[in-house]
Order: structure tokens, then sequence, then C-alpha cells
């Protein structure tokens, strides 16, 4: 049986200060385990597709939605509490809210985690209400408090979180993260703040924004960054970033004019009336409607197999490009910029970075870290815009 080398990158807290002006620096590094044998690729894909549909389904309700990872993760280590109490997190644009399993909790999956213990904090807070979050394949329940969440040196007074107080098995046993940290500009859940919000409201960061560099280069440890409060201008050229007004004041939501490519016969786009993008750092694919993905996957040459595209490792240097206008400016990605490789015992087999699912929508796409690895992004809480720019070569950085 085909075995795929799972890649799991983290967030790590190798460095964390904060520096002028109240930036606030988190280092990220890469971690590979294990891997995986193709019928587990495959379907953990399903879950995750399942999470994505059951995503835009729960997008105008009350509920959270947290989404299964197919292959990259995003983990950062947080503090909740006095004296603080550490979890690791997936920080996360596509979702708004902040958990983490109880002490209370006696699901399996919460027994394989680090717990809160309410009674060793002097600042926690409950609030008396409770909430049910349900994803594609699993749900939590919990109790909503407030405390202190400490990020780095980074300290937001009487965060408003979730005590889960029970799991389910599916994906949350296997999971590296004991949490998540939403950063969606608002939440679904009433009188409750957000992060991004408490930030804001508490004027801790000297600009109103946060910002991703996502290190797709498997070959360096040094997975990227992300700063609360500014940017890294060593990373991109100021005067190529642009700002995309978002679409809604809830989630990270762009509109997205066309996509193309350098092999299109007479001019055909994707997405050519126009569509919804989500712009989400919890999601490793580019994920669209599946005639346009199908029509992408033929179009560069693709074997479709389960939603999935393969092309021979050979031709990546030949595949055409892929292009994205947004607010009026074009993001390129080339054949080694949307190609993932996996490795089984010595042989490479090429993965598409695009997937798709019956029940995705015609005119909703989600760019995650297959588009947001090849570009500095950052995300403007008070202006509510996305800018993007072209990294620089690391020998001009």
């Amino acid at each position: 049986m085909l075995q795929l080398l799972s890649v799991v990158t983290a967030i790590a807290f190798i460095h964390t200060k904060p520096v002028v002006g109240r930036h606030y620096h988190v280092q990220l590094k890469k971690v590979k385990i294990g891997s995986k044998e193709l019928t587990d690729y495959f379907e953990h894909y399903s879950s995750y597709m399942d999470s994505v549909k059951h995503f835009i389904r729960l997008q105008s309700t009350e509920r959270e939605v947290l989404r299964n990872r197919l292959n990259a993760q995003y983990f950062g280590e947080i503090a909740i509490g006095t004296p603080p109490q550490v979890f690791s997190v997936v920080f996360d644009t596509g979702s708004s809210e902040l958990w983490v399993p109880s002490v209370k909790c006696l699901s399996n999956s919460c027994a394989k985690h680090r717990r809160f213990d309410a009674q060793y904090s002097t600042t926690y807070k409950p609030t008396g209400k409770s909430v049910f979050i349900e994803y594609g394949t699993g749900s939590i329940y919990g109790k909503i408090a407030t405390d202190t969440l400490s990020i780095g040196s980074m300290e937001v007074k009487e965060q408003h979180f979730i005590e889960a107080l029970s799991q389910s098995r599916d994906p949350f046993l296997l999971t590296e993260m004991d949490g998540i940290m939403g950063l969606a500009l608002s939440g679904e859940i009433e009188n409750s703040t957000t992060p991004v919000g408490s930030m804001m409201q508490q004027s801790i960061l000297a600009e109103p924004v946060f910002s991703f560099y996502l290190n797709r280069d498997t070959s360096d440890s040094f997975g990227g960054e992300l700063i609360f409060g500014g940017m890294n201008t060593k990373l991109f050229a100021i005067e190529k970033l642009h700002s995309i007004p978002l679409d809604n004041g809830v989630y990270w939501n762009v509109h997205m004019e066309s996509i193309s490519s350098s092999r299109s016969i007479l001019g055909k786009n994707w997405c050519d009336r126009g569509c919804n993008a989500l712009i989400d750092t919890g999601t490793s694919l580019i994920i669209g409607p599946p005639d346009d993905i199908k029509s992408i996957f033929r179009t560069i040459g693709a074997h479709y197999n389960q939603g999935l595209g393969f092309v021979n490792c050979t031709n990546i240097d030949v595949l055409p490009t892929i292009t994205f206008k947004i607010g009026g400016k074009e993001y390129s990605l080339s054949g080694n910029d949307y190609i993932d490789k996996v490795t089984d015992k010595g042989k490479e087999y090429c993965i598409v970075g695009f997937a798709t699912d019956p029940g995705i929508p015609s005119s909703f796409w989600i760019l995650g870290d297959t588009f947001l690895g090849n570009f500095y992004s950052i995300f403007n809480i008070k202006e509510k815009t996305i800018s993007f720019a072209p990294l620089k070569k690391k020998s001009d950085r």
C-alpha cells in the first residue's frame, strides 16, 4: 500500500517578544510526523470536505464551525488564566471563537490533551452560558467563561473562551492541537468578544493588524511567522502591497473577479462572473466548485481521483500558471507553487493543491495555504481589508 508522508506545520514560541510599538512576533516551526497510507489520506480528505460543506451551511447560524485540516496545520502556544495554563491552538482566520478542553471533560479525546482547570486561576469568571459547537465530522460542548489570554508577553484581559466539557473522538483524539483560536472579526455567540475584538477594545496592538508569512518550503525548518500589531517588511516590498476590501464584517471574505490559466483556450476563465473567496489560514488547499476544479485539472493535465488531482512530477516546470484576479490585481501561481510533493520509499508523488466536492456552491472558493504560502498577507481589523504582496526572494531578504 502506498504510504504518504504526513507533514504537520506547527507554530512554536521559540522566540516571542514585544518589539517597538507593541508588535508581537510568533515564529513558526515545521514538524514532521509519521506516514499515512493512501486510503487514510483520502479518508482525511473526505472528512475535510464534509467540514467545508458544513462551514458553508452554518455561516449564517449562531454555531461556530470547526474544520478538519487535510495535510498542514499551524499550531501555537497560548496561555489562559493567572497563573497561566499553556495550550497549543490553531490560529485560524476561518473561525472566530477560542476554546480549549476543560479538566472536567471526560472524553478520551480530552484526556490526550492539556486541559484547563478553573480552580487554579485567580482571574477566571464563569458566564453561566453553554454552547454546542458542530463541525463536519464531530462536535464539542462547553461552558463560556472569561479569563486572561496570554500570547507571549501580550495579555488580553477578560477574554471570552469556551471550556470544552465533551469532545467527539474524531478528529480530536489524534490531532496535536489542544484547541483553536479563531481570528475572524466577529463571533456568532451572543455577548461574546472574539480575541481580535478584545485586542482592539483594549488597545493592545500598535497597529490594528495581524500578518502571516507561511513558509511552504518543506526543506526549511523555519515555518514562517505570525505578527500581531504589525508586519515584517523584510519579507516583501511595501510598494507592491495591495489592499482588498472585505465582502462582510464577520469573516475574511473578499470578492474575486476571475481565475485564469496561461493555457486557457479562447480566454476561458473560472469564477468568470465573480465569486466569494474566504481567505483561510486554517485550510491547506484551494477549494472550489466541482465543475471549475475539474476543468482546472483537465487544463493542467491532472489525473482526477476522489476529489484530488495528481500530476507527473517530471512535468511540474511546464505546468501552466494559474492566476487569481482579486480587487483588480492579479496573483499568479506557477506549477511549483500549487503542487504538493509527497514521498514514499524514495519515490515522489505530486498532488495538485486544488480540491473540490459536490457540495461546494458554484460561486464559493476557499483560498488556503496553497495560495497564502506564496504571498505576505496582512489582515486589517479596523479597515476590514486584506492585503497581499509577493514574497521577496530569500537572497533579497
